[in-house]
This record gives structure tokens, sequence and C-alpha cells, in this order.
């Protein structure tokens, strides 16, 4: 059934945004946030004439600028005036016709003509319908990936041990599901479902285009269970507890007595101010202790502050033997002469600490402490660390030689110095992985067969598509031969009829995603010399169209314009999200020491390949000068950032400004007063006074371009 599901995408790109007067509106989850929109605004800041700060398309203009890249920004002393210049000049003998469009031989339909003629009117085919159609549904379970514990190892840096693991990858398993449903067949002059663009289209009777839409009105839910062994500790494991039996007698105690004095403590216990107003009876366990166990990892015989021990008693430090004495004067402070059943005597040791009552794992939920139940002298560790090191009396009763587990692995068992047994510290268990899947049960798939749309644009796009010529040329560097050549780029501007917008004639480019480069660090490291390679990072639209490059209201700029548009592209190699900010205000340029009053424009635009979320960002600010046009304008980009940055990385791609300023064509030759000669992209090369240069295509960012240019041929 994949050809029930195939669907053709258009070979040109479908622009989503309107460009009426009604402000735009920005989704973000829920809300809808309004975007900045001022053109419908009546009164701003500062106005002046467009035609005065933008360049005079009527009497022609031949401007030098001194240009700088981004190394001889960073060391001025890489800046040659002689050959680091770019010049601009306007050919105002020439006019660029249809540049716009070359759609000839295809067939126009007004948005009139989709309301009122039936262009949009669907007809069924009923020929073609098929009922009852079995679709086989590959369905793939994919179990989440298991963890398994192959040991624990201790650590001496971090005091604690560490987990050695194993990660066993994800299973798959598939399944079929058999779909039933209807195959019907419709066609139509124009898709409008194509774009929500509103103007004139632009369709090829000659060309097909096919979608397909798939309808359901429920989901049917599919299960398959995964059944795995897995090794694990859990947060109840030994590792996670501390000792709570600090008199280690290996049975429960209650809190020790709190007395007033010395008489008042009980035999075989130490009388211990603990404060100015607390003294306690601290209490031993009135049988001989070893030192508690310690791991000599130097093999000095000697304890250190980083070796693993055993802390019977809770005072959080190494203990050594209790002494074996014949007098009781023999006996430390805070100890006590016990003489036991085999007549050996020993000075009997607390932790010179108030304990409480024991702590212990109430296994029965009792609440009492019940050795018969399972019930634990331990207590669950505060920092949540597995730091609790581990010594087995393996020769139990015998408590010589007991084992320090340094390594614990699966199926380890411990024995504690009272007979008790703890089996597997690292466990084996059965857990069942459920999947489920959400299956589209298809009722029926309905493909429509319509006429290609080559393109859609708006009103004034149609009914004025001449543009005046202008060309900038400056020194650069062949990216092959690293050898100086001389580049140019041709650029047509027109002003709008209605209310006076600057437009410049473009061909819609799009930065290459990973696949279509060598280096995708091109991509990721998003410096500017991503772009002075060989290889063209964009692709380009066949089709020029005008873009805005100066809103105006009334023929006028107006200090703090402001215009944001959000859209999406749909193009055959990916679907971009482009967001657009527009800004004018007023200010001032000091150049060579004389100082410009200026609007300055910027303008922003962001492009994220929907997918992957890949961020290309350009930023251009213009100063416009009343009389002259551009007298400073900068170039910066930016790729997205990674995730730990702050803010926006921008770097500067390239500066121009003003070093010569020339009114006038100078080149116009023998041609006769307001005589204009209307050309097209390939009549550029027959013409001395073009150098006989051919066009070509590159990414401009208003008059200065990005990336390497292509020749339409190349396409």
């Amino acid at each position: 059934m994949n050809n029930y599901n195939t669907l053709l995408y258009l070979l040109i790109t479908m622009a989503l945004v309107n460009w009426a007067c009604e402000e735009p509106v920005e989704q973000e989850g829920d809300e809808a946030i309004a975007l900045q929109y001022t053109l419908n605004d009546p009164d701003m800041g500062d106005v002046g004439l467009l035609s005065r700060y933008f360049f005079n398309f009527e009497d022609g203009f031949n401007i030098k600028y001194n240009r700088y890249d981004a190394n001889s920004l960073n060391n001025p002393d890489l800046f040659n005036p002689e050959k680091d210049t770019l010049n601009f000049r306007l050919y105002k003998a020439y006019s660029l016709e249809n540049g716009e469009s070359n759609l000839t031989g295809y067939e126009i339909i007004t948005p009139e003509m989709i309301a009122d003629s039936g262009y949009a009117d669907i007809t069924p085919i009923d020929s073609l319908r098929k009922n009852s159609v079995i679709n086989d549904k590959k369905v793939t379970f994919n179990s989440e990936k298991i963890t398994n514990i192959n040991g624990l190892n201790w650590d001496y840096g971090y005091e604690r041990y560490q987990a050695s693991t194993n990660v066993q990858p994800s299973v798959a398993y598939d399944s079929t599901f058999v779909d039933i449903l209807d195959s019907l067949y419709q066609d139509a002059v124009v898709d409008t479902a194509d774009t929500t663009a509103d103007g004139v289209m632009f369709i090829d009777r000659y060309e097909i285009t096919v979608r397909s839409e798939s309808m359901s009105s429920r989901d049917t839910i599919m299960v398959h269970y995964f059944e795995f062994t897995q090794k694990i500790f859990g947060l109840d494991s030994l590792v996670f507890k501390e000792n709570t039996d600090c008199n280690s007698n290996g049975i429960w105690d209650d809190a020790e007595e709190i007395v007033a004095d010395a008489s008042g403590c009980p035999e075989h216990t130490v009388f211990i101010e603990i404060n100015d107003s607390t003294s306690i009876c601290d209490r031993g366990n009135e049988t001989w202790d070893g030192a508690e166990v310690y791991y000599d990892k130097n093999a000095d015989d000697v304890f250190t502050g980083d070796e693993p021990f055993e802390d019977r008693n809770c005072n959080g430090q190494w203990d050594d033997a209790e002494l074996e004495v014949e007098e009781a004067s023999e006996c430390p402070a805070g100890t006590v002469l016990i003489e036991d059943a085999d007549g050996t005597k020993f000075c009997d040791r607390g932790n010179s600490r108030f304990d409480l009552a024991e702590e212990f794992v109430d296994k029965d939920n009792s609440g009492v402490y019940n050795a018969e139940a399972g019930d634990e002298l331990y207590k669950m560790r505060v920092d949540e660390r597995p730091a609790n090191f581990l010594v087995s009396y393996d020769n139990y009763p015998d408590l010589d030689e007991p084992r320090k587990l340094l390594s614990i692995i699966p199926g380890e068992l411990l024995t504690t110095r009272f007979g008790r047994v703890y089996r597997d510290l690292i466990k084996e268990i059965t857990i069942i992985d459920t999947v489920t899947r959400a299956i589209e049960d298809i009722d029926s798939v309905i493909t429509l067969y319509t006429n290609k749309i080559i393109t859609v644009t708006d009103e004034e796009f149609i009914t004025s598509n001449t543009y005046n010529i202008a060309k900038t040329e400056w020194n650069g560097i062949d990216p092959s031969t690293s050898a100086e050549i001389r580049e140019y780029d041709y650029h047509f501007f027109r002003q709008g009829e209605s209310e006076g917008h600057i437009y410049q004639l473009i061909h819609p480019s799009y930065f290459k995603h990973y696949g279509y480069h060598e280096n995708i660090d091109d991509l990721i490291n998003g410096s500017p010399l991503a772009f002075t390679d060989e290889e063209n990072k964009f692709w380009y639209e066949i089709f020029a169209r005008g873009d805005i490059l100066l809103y105006s209201v009334g023929n006028s700029i107006r200090d703090g314009e402001r215009v944001e548009t959000d859209t999406t592209m749909m193009t055959q190699f990916g679907d971009y999200h482009i967001e657009e900010s527009y800004a004018v205000d007023t200010n001032s340029v000091t150049i060579a020491d004389i100082t410009y009053p200026c609007f300055r424009v910027t303008r922003i635009m962001t492009m994220t390949l929907l997918g992957n979320g890949v961020e290309y960002g350009e930023k251009n600010i213009s100063w416009l000068a009343d009389g002259i046009g551009i007298v400073k304008d900068a170039v910066y980009t930016r790729w997205g950032e990674p995730f730990w940055s702050s803010g926006e990385s921008w770097e500067v791609f390239s500066v121009l400004e003003l070093a010569e300023f020339r009114s006038g064509d100078s080149q116009s030759g023998g041609k006769m007063l307001h005589q204009t000669n209307t050309l097209n992209f390939d009549d550029l090369q027959d013409l001395t006074e073009f150098e006989n240069d051919p066009f070509h295509i590159s990414r401009k960012v208003g008059i200065q371009r990005i990336g390497q240019p292509i020749h339409q041929e190349d396409f």
C-alpha cells in the first residue's frame, strides 16, 4: 500500500507568510503572541523620504566603499585601502524585465477564479475506486535498554563503591497489523492545501501533482511483552546502609541513660559529660572487641585515614582492639574493667557519644524490634551514597580472618559478625517490559490529482516587474587556488507603487543540512569560514522573487518602525522555519571624521531546519544618509549555539564604509536622455557596459554577498 501513501513534494518553495496589512500573529504553545508590526501605526518618530535615504534610481550613483572582512576588523594592519574596496553603481540606462517570473507558458489563476470558477472543486474518480483493500503494516516494538550491574568496586578517592555496568541494547520485535481500507481517487485543477499564501498562482497544465491523505477515526492498540533477566542492587542494599548497633552486641538497645552524676550509672557503664547540661552513662557491650577491620592498602600494618574500615561503634573513626589488663587502674578514661567467663580482663569501651534508641529496619512493620522477623540494626545513609564498606565473616563464629569486600560480584554472599547471612548482594531479577503501540486504523486513503503549482505571488509582484540594475565589484580570493580574483554581483531593485517598499530581486536560498556537506564542522562550528571554501553551503530556488528589503509607509522611512514575520518554507530538501525582524532607529555614524545623521535599519533573519533543529542566522545593519544611501553596512552570521552557551553568538562577516560618493551614471554611454533599455538575465553577458559579465546567483544580505556564486545552468 506504499502507493497510497506517496506524497510528491513540490520542487518549489511555498511561502506561508501574509504580507497584507493585517498584523501577523505567532502561535506559541496554546497562547497567541502578536508579532511587532507598526506599518499601520500613523504616529511614529522622525520621517524621511525613502527615495532620498536609499539609492537614487533617477540620477544614478557610483559609490566606492572600504570593505573590511573579519580578519581586517580584528587586525586593522591587514586592511589595504588600495585593494580592500567595493564599488557599487547603478546602470540607469537599463532595467531588468520579467525578472521575477520567467513564467511564460504557465497558466495564471487569480484568487477570484478559485473562488468563483470552481478551480479548487474536487471531483471523485469512481472508475479508480477500490473497496476493502488489504494493507499489511509492519509494526516494530522496541524494548527499553537494560543496564546490568557487573560488579561493585571500592573507590578510594570517592570513598564509596562504584558500579561496573554494561548496557543491554534495545531489542526489536516485528509484528503485522492488517488494515482493511477503501482507496478513493479525486481530481481538481489546483490543490489549495499546497499553499496558504494569498495571491496569483502559476500552474503547469502538463505536470500532475499527487497528494494522498489517510482518513482514520480510531487507533488500534497493540501490545508486546519483552522478558529479561537483569542484575541489580537495590536502594535497600547494604552498601546504602550504615550500622546502628553502636555498642556492637547484636541486639537492640534502648537509648543510653541521661543522669545527674556518676552515681546514677548502672554497672559496667561509664559516666560521661557530653556538654554543660547533659551527662550520660556510656555503654559498651561487655565483650572484648578486636580492632575494627580495615583494608591496609599500603601493607604497612598501620591504619591511615583514606583506608576503608568497618565502623562498628558508630563514632566515625577507626578503633584499635580493646586493652587486655590485670587491674582497673590500667584502663584509660572512658572505659570500664570487664572480666569475661574465661577470666580475661579488658577495658570495655563505648563510643563516647550519646546513643539514642537504636534505629532498625522494621521488616514486619510491628514497630518493635524482632530479630526473628528479619529486622536489621541498620538505617539508610543520609547522603544516599553506596559508602558502607562491607566485611564478611565467612568463618563465623570464628571472627578471625574476615574478608574485606573491595569488589562485589553477582551472587556474592556476606556473613555478619553475628552470623546473619545476606545473599545476592547483586541479584538477578526477571523484568517484564510492556511496550504499547497505537496503530492508526485507516478507514480510507484519498488520492488527489491536481496540476502542479509553479509559484504563488501577490498582485504587486505581477503588475510591477521592472527592476533597476546595479552591480557590485570587489577583489576576492579564489577558494580553490587562494589567488586574488575579481568578484562581482548583480543587484536588482524596484520601489513598490502602493506604499513604496524597496524590493530586491533574489533567488531564495536555504542552507544545506548534513549529508550535503563534506564536513559537518561547517555547520556545527558556525563561523564565517563555513562560506569560504569551494563548496556552496546553500541551495537555491529556480525562480527569482522580489523580497522587501526596506519597508515604507507613504514612500517614507520612519524612526521606530518594527516589523516581525514568522514563515515556514516547505522545500524539496526540507522544511525551514524562518523568523525575520526589521527595526528602524535614528542614529549618527562617523566615517573618516565626517558624521552622518542616519536612519539605522537592523534586519535579523533566523532560519531553522525543522527535524534536526540546525539553526542559521544573519544580521544586517545599514546606516542610510540623506541624499547618499548606505554609508555603512555590516553583516553578521551565527549558527545555533550549544545548549550550554548563554545567548546568541554573532560573528562579524564583513563591513562596508563609504569611501567616495559619485552621483550620476558615468557610463551611460551614448544612450538618449531618459531612454531605458529592458534586458533579461541572459542579455547581461552580451553587453560591454556590464563588462560581459554573465548573471550568476548568490546569497545576498542587502548589497553584500554570503556564499559562493552559481550559474543558473548549474541548478
